[in-house]
C-alpha cells in the first residue's frame, strides 16, 4: 500500500534517511508508476525550483513507464532527453522524441569506425527499426566504405594468419607468444567490424521496408 502523504513530507522536507535527497522516493514512484502519478506536479514544481535532489535518468525512467505529457515537457525543456545515456536513448527514438535520432546519427558518426565500441550495432539496429529518411541517407552512405574496408581487412588477416600458420602453432604451443595475441586482438576487431556492416546493410533494409525513402503516391 502506498501511503502518498508520507511521500509528500519527505519530497517537502527531504527523505533524512537517504541524506534528504528524493532519490529512494524516485525508485518507489518507479516501482509503483501509476499509484504514484499524483506526486507528479510536486515532483515537476521541484524540479523547475532547483530543489529536486534525484538523478536525471529517473525522471526519465518514469516518464518511459507513464508517458505524462507534463513531464515530458519538462525533459524537453530542461534538456534531460539530450543528456540520456545512449541505451535510453534508443529507447528514446522510439518514443519520437525530436532531437533524439541526431543524437544518435552523431554519435554513430564519432563511434563508427571503433571496433571496440560496443554501441554502434545497437544504435543502427534502432535506427533501422524507428529511423527516419536522416538515418535511411546516413546509412546508406557509411556502408560502401565500412564495407570495403572490413572486406580488406578481413582477406589481409587471413593471409598473415596463413603466412604464419598461426592455427596449428597454438595448438602446439598454447599460443603465448606476444605476436600471436595481437592477431587474436586483430581477428575480434575485424569480426566487430564486420557484424557492424552487416548491422548497417539489415537496418538499411527494415528502414526500406517500412517505406522510408519510397516516395509517396502523391508524387
Amino acid at each position: 500500500m502506498i501511503d502518498l502523504n508520507t511521500f509528500r513530507l519527505k519530497l517537502k522536507y527531504g527523505d533524512i534517511d537517504h541524506g534528504g535527497t528524493h532519490l529512494d522516493i524516485l525508485w518507489e514512484m518507479i516501482k509503483y508508476p501509476k499509484e504514484t502519478l499524483p506526486l507528479l506536479p510536486e515532483i515537476i514544481g521541484l524540479h523547475r525550483e532547483g530543489r529536486l535532489y534525484a538523478a536525471e535518468s529517473q525522471l526519465i525512467e518514469y516518464w518511459l513507464l507513464t508517458g505524462d505529457k507534463s513531464l515530458q515537457q519538462l525533459l524537453q525543456d530542461c534538456g534531460g532527453f539530450s543528456r540520456a545515456g545512449l541505451c535510453e536513448k534508443c529507447t528514446l527514438l522510439e518514443r519520437n522524441i525530436p532531437g533524439i535520432e541526431d543524437d544518435l546519427l552523431r554519435e554513430l558518426w564519432k563511434t563508427r569506425k571503433n571496433s571496440e565500441e560496443p554501441f554502434r550495432r545497437l544504435i543502427t539496429e534502432s535506427l533501422g527499426k524507428y529511423g527516419t529518411e536522416a538515418s535511411l541517407s546516413f546509412l546508406t552512405g557509411i556502408y560502401p566504405e565500412h564495407a570495403e574496408s572490413a572486406m580488406e581487412q578481413r582477406v589481409k588477416l587471413e593471409s598473415d594468419i596463413e603466412e604464419l600458420d598461426l592455427r596449428q602453432e597454438c595448438v602446439e604451443e598454447g599460443g603465448a607468444d606476444k605476436d600471436k595475441f595481437e592477431f587474436f586482438g586483430r581477428s575480434f576487431a575485424v569480426e566487430a567490424d564486420i557484424q557492424f556492416v552487416e548491422a548497417i546493410r539489415q537496418a538499411v533494409g527494415a528502414l526500406r521496408e517500412r517505406g522510408i525513402g519510397k516516395p509517396s503516391e502523391s508524387e
